[in-house]
C-alpha cells in the first residue's frame, strides 16, 4: 500500500472551530486533531520513489552516459558563411528639408521634414556576409539525449 501523505505532495489540514458553548466538545476535539497533524513528518523523498522508477532512471542515466561519449567522438566544430543580398530603397525622391527655426518640445531648434516618396526612388542592392562557428556531426544523438532527459524529469515529477 502507498502512504497517504507520501510523494511530492503537500498536505493541508483545515480545522473549523466555533465559539458557541454548545459546540465546545467538538471544537476542542478538532483543535487536538489539528495539533496532532502538525506533528506529522514525512520521510525523505528518495524513499517515495518506487523500485521500477528507480531502475528506469538508472537505465536512462546509463544510456545518457553512452550517448555523451558518442557525442564527444562524433561532434566537431564547423564554420559556415552565409551571404544575403537585399534590395533597399535609396529614398532619393521626395527629398528632405531642414527647418532650423522650429523649436522642439524638449528644447532646442531644428527639425527634418521628409517629402513623400512617390515610389520612383532608386532600388539598390546591399550584400551582407556573416561567418559563424557551430557544432555538428551528432544531431541525432543530441535529440535522443534530450528526449531521455525529458523522460527522466517527468519520472521524477520535475516537469518538462
Amino acid at each position: 500500500p502507498e502512504p497517504a501523505l507520501g510523494g511530492r505532495s503537500r498536505t493541508v489540514v483545515l480545522v473549523c472551530a466555533s465559539r458557541e458553548p454548545e459546540h465546545a466538545d467538538e471544537t476542542v476535539g478538532s483543535l487536538r486533531f489539528g495539533e496532532d497533524c502538525r506533528l506529522v513528518e514525512r520521510s525523505g523523498a528518495t524513499d517515495q520513489i518506487s523500485k521500477s522508477v528507480r531502475s528506469t532512471i538508472a537505465a536512462i542515466d546509463a544510456e545518457v552516459q553512452e550517448i555523451e561519449a558518442l557525442i564527444k567522438k562524433k561532434e566537431h566544430w564547423a564554420t559556415r558563411t552565409t551571404k544575403k543580398t537585399l534590395t533597399v530603397s535609396a529614398m532619393d525622391s521626395g527629398g528632405a528639408v531642414l527647418d532650423e527655426n522650429e523649436v522642439m518640445a524638449l528644447g532646442g531648434k531644428g527639425s527634418v521634414l521628409f517629402g513623400r516618396d512617390e515610389g520612383d526612388s532608386a532600388q539598390l542592392e546591399a550584400a551582407a556576409q556573416v561567418t559563424g562557428s557551430f557544432l555538428t556531426g551528432a544531431e541525432a544523438e543530441r535529440a535522443r539525449m534530450e528526449a531521455l532527459l525529458d523522460k527522466r524529469r517527468r519520472l521524477l515529477g520535475k516537469g518538462v
